[in-house]
C-alpha cells in the first residue's frame, strides 16, 4: 500500500524519507491515542471489625429485670433468687393458725435470778448488765409468737460500759437521768431480738 504524507496527503514511495512536496520528515507517524479504558469502580462492603473480647469474660445478653418487692413483707417472706436478674418473694403461711405461748419453768427463772443477784452484789452493781442479759436471753428462748421463736444474741459484756456511764449520769443529775435508763435498756434489748421459724411450735 502507498504511503501518504501525514502533512499534505501526497502519495509517497516506500523509499522516501522526506516529503518532496512539503518537506515533512517521514518516519514520525501520528499515533492515534486511544482513550484509556475506564476502570469500573467496584464498591466494596466495609469489613466488619470484630473486637476481640478479653479472655475469661462471659458476655450475657439477657435483659436486666428486677421485680419490685411487695409493699408489705410479712414474717416468713424470704427473698429467693430465680436467675441472676430476677428476685421474687415467697409468702409463707403467716401462722394465724399457730398459737403464742411461753414454755419457761419457774425453777429456771429462780436459778438465773439468784446467779445474777450474786454477781451483781459481788461486783458492786457493775456487772448488772450480765444479769439482765441472762434473764432476757432465757425469756426469749422460751417465747413463741405465732409459730416464731425469739432469739436473743446480745452480750452483757458489751453493755457494761454503757451501764457505768448511765449510772454516773444518774448520780450527777441527782437521779433525774435514771428515768431514761429503763428506756435505754429496752432499746438495747429489742435491737438484738430476732424471730426464727419454729417447726416444732404448737398448733
Amino acid at each position: 500500500m502507498a504511503n501518504r504524507c501525514p502533512s499534505c496527503g501526497k502519495f509517497l514511495s516506500p523509499s522516501d524519507k522526506k516529503c518532496p512536496n512539503c518537506g515533512a520528515i517521514l518516519g514520525v507517524a501520528r499515533l492515534e491515542s486511544k482513550p484509556a479504558p475506564v476502570k469500573k469502580e467496584v464498591k466494596s462492603e466495609p469489613k466488619k471489625v470484630v473486637k476481640e473480647q478479653p479472655k475469661n469474660v462471659v458476655i450475657d445478653e439477657k435483659r436486666t429485670e428486677v421485680r419490685p418487692a411487695p409493699a408489705i413483707i410479712r414474717p416468713g417472706s424470704q427473698p429467693v433468687i430465680i436467675t441472676k436478674y430476677e428476685t421474687k418473694y415467697v409468702q409463707e403461711p403467716l401462722g394465724f393458725d399457730s398459737v403464742s405461748y411461753f414454755d419457761g419453768k419457774l425453777h429456771q427463772l429462780i436459778g438465773w435470778n439468784l446467779l445474777g443477784w450474786l454477781v451483781t452484789v459481788i461486783t458492786l452493781g457493775i456487772c448488772f448488765p450480765l444479769w439482765y442479759a441472762w434473764v432476757v436471753k432465757w425469756e426469749c428462748k422460751h417465747t413463741v409468737i405465732r409459730g416464731y421463736r425469739q432469739v436473743f444474741d446480745g452480750k452483757g459484756g458489751s453493755l457494761i460500759g454503757k451501764w457505768i456511764l448511765w449510772s454516773l449520769l444518774t448520780l450527777i443529775t441527782l437521779t433525774i437521768y435514771g428515768w431514761w435508763t429503763p428506756i435505754r435498756l429496752r432499746k438495747w434489748k429489742v435491737a438484738r431480738i430476732k424471730l426464727v421459724k419454729d417447726h416444732k411450735a404448737r398448733k
